[in-house]
């Protein structure tokens, strides 16, 4: 692990400890950079990004507390299942959007996307050898 934290201060059972205890808030970080969309902002002037930002985090809240209340559904085959995060982020954009979705039918449409739970799953990182992009594509 890499930290800036004194050696002399933390041993590597107190980082451990201390990843584990912020993983949740990292994970929450990931869902609204990337499924509610807080890595790119539509506005340029900083209230309006801001006003973009209090938005973003109002849709996350909102889809969380709908999706805390819905029962995850038993163990369909070999792993347990779990709620589809993103997908329920999706789903109630799509509510408030638009009138088409019926409040009793939003947790049902939450409820059948689910994902498989893989405990001790580990993936080798690939090495994809990433190469510079040219400035050239906005020349027209």
């Amino acid at each position: 692990m890499i930290t800036n934290l004194p050696r002399d201060e933390f041993g590597i059972m107190q980082l451990k400890e201390i990843y584990r205890m912020r993983w949740g808030i990292e994970t929450s970080f990931r869902e609204l950079k990337y499924s509610i969309g807080l890595n790119a902002f539509h506005a340029k002037k900083r209230d309006f990004i801001e006003q973009e930002m209090y938005a973003r985090m109002i849709m996350y809240n909102f889809s969380m507390l709908i999706t805390e209340h819905i029962e995850v559904p038993k163990q369909k085959g070999k792993h347990m299942t779990q709620l589809n995060i993103t997908a329920a982020i999706h789903v109630c954009m799509s509510y408030l959007k638009s009138d088409k979705i019926d409040p009793a039918e939003l947790e049902k449409l939450i409820a059948r996307r689910t994902l498989p739970v893989r405990p001790d799953r580990h993936y080798k990182r690939k090495n994809r050898g990433r190469s510079a992009v040219s400035l050239n594509y906005r020349i027209m």
